[in-house]
């Protein structure tokens, strides 16, 4: 009888264990996502940002440093949703890096015509 009432009592909390796993890894999957989309919208609007206020000589250099700091980003999201979805017991909040600024030497003077 005390056996009968262990496996119960083991299995019911396996059962319990399964499901709020699933829930977590789910909320971890959740906002893994919306990491990585407002890492998309931040891309954009600092591609943007680089294509219209960059000198031209400037302008590829700047481009390619917001693809690299957005690729170091993007593993980081990744590698990150990883680890939680290993552990599946953590919260923490995924930490971003500032994109590159455009430096003031960099930047188009609106005083001048320039061709496109």
């Amino acid at each position: 009888m005390v056996t009968i009432v262990i496996t119960a009592f083991a299995s019911a909390s396996a059962t319990i264990r399964t499901v709020l796993r699933f829930s977590e890894r789910h909320s971890n999957s959740a906002l893994t996502s919306i990491a990585l989309l407002d890492l998309e919208a931040q891309v954009h609007a600092k591609k943007q940002d680089v294509l219209t206020t960059v000198k031209d000589e400037f302008r590829e250099q700047k481009l390619f440093e917001v693809s690299a700091w957005a690729q170091k980003q993007m593993f980081e999201i990744v590698k990150s949703y990883v680890e939680k979805d290993v552990s599946a017991l953590t919260q923490e909040r995924i930490e971003m890096v500032e994109p590159p600024k455009i430096e003031e030497h960099q930047e188009l003077d609106h005083t001048k015509k320039y061709s496109t």
